[in-house]
């Protein structure tokens, strides 16, 4: 019964400080023991287990040592006469087995049949054509390029049109490639004969239906000469100036005709 005095002690102590701590008899700041009294119980209750389980010391006591009775050791026996000596042992021969041979059956001969892959068929005949006679070379006469040029700037670029169409923003226009005149690479360039406001002749210059200045006084006769030549064009058409809004705006045209007798290139300015 000793065993089980610590276990009863921890499980009492334990239930009387969860008891305490339960009904509010301790300080509010020492609830913890609440906690610590509930540790002893379960403490108790593993100690209560353990006694329980282990065997009583009174049951347990060692049992005396039983003693053996040894056996009596065995009377030493006369030696006996020694053995006689063993009869002789025959040797019997193992019995001869008879060799037997065993000759397979002759296998049939192979025939090795040899099979030769088809001839491929004939490739057709592909006739050699002859080489042909090199043609005779012939000589190749290159006509001499022979045309003039006239160069001459505009008169007239500041002044206006009749529907009060400034000539100066149709150029700067012109210049920078904006309506009507975006379609810089394929421009309609005219020289149209024009009798004049003073009843002077006069040659009118339009690009894209639009008038923006006359050929010179001192260049009409040769321009008008050279508008009924063959292969007449006009091959360029420059803006001058122009920089700023101080600057005007000038136009530089270049006429081409073909010259019978010219042998090359003559620029007329």
């Amino acid at each position: 019964m000793k065993k089980y005095i610590l276990p009863v002690a921890l499980i009492a102590c334990g239930i009387v400080v969860a008891v305490l701590a339960a009904i509010r008899v301790l300080p509010e700041s020492v609830r913890i023991i609440w906690v610590l009294g509930l540790l002893l119980v379960g403490v108790g209750f593993q100690r209560f287990w353990i006694a329980h389980k282990s065997p009583d010391t009174k049951d347990n006591k060692p049992e005396p040592p039983v003693s053996v009775p040894q056996p009596a050791a065995p009377e030493m026996a006369a030696p006996a006469s020694p053995p006689a000596a063993p009869e002789a042992i025959v040797a019997i021969p193992p019995p001869t087995v008879p060799e037997v041979s065993v000759t397979p059956p002759p296998m049939p001969p192979i025939e090795e049949t040899v099979v030769e892959p088809p001839s491929p068929p004939d490739a057709p005949e592909i006739p050699t054509p002859e080489p042909a006679e090199p043609a005779a070379p012939q000589a190749v006469m290159s006509e001499p390029l022979a045309y003039t040029s006239i160069i001459f700037h505009l008169t007239g670029v500041t002044r206006g049109n009749a529907d009060d169409e400034s000539r100066q923003e149709l150029i700067k226009k012109l210049h920078l490639h904006e309506p009507p005149f975006e379609n810089s690479d394929t421009l309609d360039i005219q020289l149209q004969p024009s009798p004049g406001g003073e009843g002077e002749a006069t040659i009118e210059c339009r690009v894209n239906g639009h008038l923006i200045g006359f050929v010179p006084k001192d260049k009409l006769a040769i321009v008008a000469d050279a508008m009924l030549k063959k292969g007449m064009t006009v091959s360029a058409l420059n803006v001058l100036g122009g920089d700023n809004d101080h600057l005007v705006h000038g136009v530089e045209v270049v006429v081409r005709f073909e010259d019978d007798g010219c042998r090359g290139v003559s620029t007329l300015f």
